[in-house]
């Protein structure tokens, strides 16, 4: 616990430069998300017991079903179950800790991270942003990205009074939304198409290390809605400080820059990105 406290200090100091010398010392000009580092797998672990001496026909029935309690772990072969909800809620707080700290009141971090979700909106600029946490079932034995529902749902109202009053609605969350045949560890398409009727028009994400732009058509055209307002331009950046083990094979260290001139209901967006 102790050294990842000296990791978030070190994030707290960098955070604190860039508002210092962009933002004009404002803290509410900068927005945090979480990822899946910042998931503490101790917590994790203590939250489990094996279930190696249990009817494995049975777990694996629940498994395949999604049961949320029921993990696998590869390096065991066994199956493991979450036993102790509470020690495994606490996997954010060493997280929490850092945003409290960080933000030193101006905000502060959800007591329930994954059913809740952060929206703040600046009147000057037209814009509203939705943070989510994309960790909803993460852990040391799954790596698949999700939302909550209900998060999403806990913003729509807000989204929905802003987006007709000609903001743009920007959602924030950690992970990317598709992978290689192997790969596990991204977001299901149908949690940005529940995006899509929650007024949210830009989604932006990293996680995958490489910045890259997409647009998503979710809803359902039969009901006859405008196809314009099931569209999220979905952009996802590099990464800032990552090395060999992080960065795709011939990708460098990248991060974006994004304009946004907003005027008569409609937004022209550039989109820059920076490469070492």
């Amino acid at each position: 616990a102790e050294e990842i406290r000296a990791q978030y200090a070190e994030t707290k100091a960098f955070l604190t430069s860039i508002v210092d010398e962009f933002l004009e010392h404002n803290k509410q000009r900068i927005l945090i998300v979480p990822g899946n580092h910042d998931m503490s797998f101790p917590h994790s672990r203590n939250s489990m017991v094996s279930e190696a001496d249990a009817n494995n026909e049975q777990n694996l029935d629940l498994y395949w079903k999604g049961h949320p309690e029921i993990r696998w772990n590869w390096k065991e072969l066994s199956f493991y179950k979450i036993s102790n909800a509470e020690e495994y809620n606490k996997r954010f707080d060493l997280f929490r800790e850092f945003y409290n700290d960080f933000y030193e009141g101006v905000r502060t971090y959800p007591e329930d991270p994954i059913s809740s979700a952060e929206c703040y909106s600046y009147a000057d600029d037209k814009v509203t942003f939705a943070l989510f946490n994309s960790c909803k079932r993460l852990d040391h034995l799954n790596d698949t990205a999700d939302i909550d529902d209900d998060a999403i749902v806990s913003v729509t109202p807000k989204l929905r009074t802003t987006y007709n009053q000609g903001f743009l609605n920007i959602a924030i969350w950690h992970h990317h939304f598709y992978g290689a045949p192997r790969e596990t560890n991204y977001l299901d398409r149908e949690v940005i198409n529940k995006m899509s009727h929650s007024y949210i028009q830009i989604g932006l994400f990293g996680h995958q290390h490489i910045s890259q732009i997409a647009e998503f058509y979710g809803g359902d055209l039969a009901l006859g809605e405008s196809a314009d307002n099931q569209r999220v331009l979905l952009i996802s950046s590099g990464t800032l400080f990552g090395g060999k083990k992080e960065l795709p094979d011939g990708y460098k260290r990248q991060y974006n820059v994004i304009e946004v001139a907003s005027e008569n209901g409609e937004a022209k967006i550039e989109i820059h990105v920076r490469e070492d």
